[in-house]
């Protein structure tokens, strides 16, 4: 009888937190299930390539629903993680072209590594920057175009962005 006692004494301790568990879980899936479209339609965008697939029109259709997003990108370009990432990758791209040289040496990179990083790196920031404010100034509503003069105001863009910017706005 003690067993029983005391299975059914953890169960009571035990059950209160399944429940929880399981509305979290259910909450938690449902928020991820009514983001995931933007969240997708973002990323297809700021990583395609040629962008010919209707990439920006996907973006474009959440109007204000993205564009806290897409001005937090065209101010500081991607996340931290895509950023860690793409560093990576192309170190990693820098190494098997040094190893392809130094067979082939008239492929042998020019630069150093760390100038090779530093300057695809720089252009992938700009990427994302520059498809941040063309999709904002696709979206067009007064919150997009509100961010869009703001980030003008400041002077804060630079080189590529800054033409970018001032194409979006007519300037």
């Amino acid at each position: 009888m003690n067993t029983i006692k005391k299975i059914r004494n953890t169960w009571q301790l035990f059950y209160p937190c399944c429940i929880f568990f399981l509305v979290f879980l259910s909450y938690s899936v449902g928020i991820s299930q009514e983001v995931q479209p933007q969240i997708k339609a973002l990323n297809d965008y700021f990583e395609c390539e040629e962008c010919t697939d209707g990439e920006l029109e996907a973006v474009a259709k959440y109007q204000d629903e993205v564009v806290g997003i897409l001005s937090q990108t065209m101010r500081k370009g991607p996340s931290k993680v895509k950023v860690y990432e793409k560093r990576e990758a192309l170190g990693k791209a820098y190494k098997e072209m040094a190893a392809y040289g130094a067979k082939h040496p008239e492929s042998r990179p020019t630069i150093s590594q760390e100038a090779y990083v530093k300057l695809y790196l720089n252009n992938y920031v700009a990427q994302y920057q520059k498809r941040a404010i063309e999709a904002l100034g696709k979206i067009r509503t007064p919150k997009a175009m509100e961010e869009l003069n703001g980030y003008d105001q400041s002077n804060l863009a630079k080189g590529g962005v800054r033409k970018s910017l001032k194409r979006v706005l007519n300037k």
